[in-house]
């Protein structure tokens, strides 16, 4: 797998902090916002591949992050700490984007951003890998 610039914006440190750590294990690169940049204005700086975006962002925020990274043609996986896994998966369907179901262990987070950075060869359907597959639900979390 080729590395690959991915755009952590949480809401909380330490999930940023624990999200970057799968990253960086997966082989790519965690960019984050920097200090007084506005999220929206980090997806075009970064020119990252992928954003993992927090839907527990204010909604204003969420929404410019969520429009800009589309803008960039960059894909989208969409989290929430303290939201069900359901709610989380209902959200990212309206929005037409992957979704990450937190806590999430290393393989179902490796196999999802494999699956959305390179689906052909992962073997799922492009583009961006929208459908992320049942299998890799459940694994042990971080």
């Amino acid at each position: 797998m080729t590395n690959a610039d991915i755009l952590v914006v949480a809401e909380h440190p330490m999930i940023g902090a624990l999200l970057s750590a799968l990253v960086e294990l997966a082989g790519h690169r965690a960019r984050f916002p920097e200090p007084g940049e506005a999220p929206e204005a980090a997806v075009s700086r970064a020119r990252a591949r992928l954003v993992l975006l927090d839907f527990e962002l204010a909604a204003s925020a969420y929404d410019a992050v969520y429009q800009a990274a589309r803008a960039a043609g960059s894909a989208v996986l969409l989290f929430g700490s303290a939201l069900s896994s359901e709610d989380i998966e209902r959200m990212a369907a309206r929005r037409g984007v992957g979704w990450l179901d937190l806590p999430i262990g290393y393989n179902a987070f490796a196999s999802r951003v494999a699956g959305v950075l390179e689906p052909e060869a992962a073997g799922r359907p492009g583009p961006a890998g929208r459908r992320i597959p049942a299998e890799t639900r459940g694994e042990a979390s971080f």
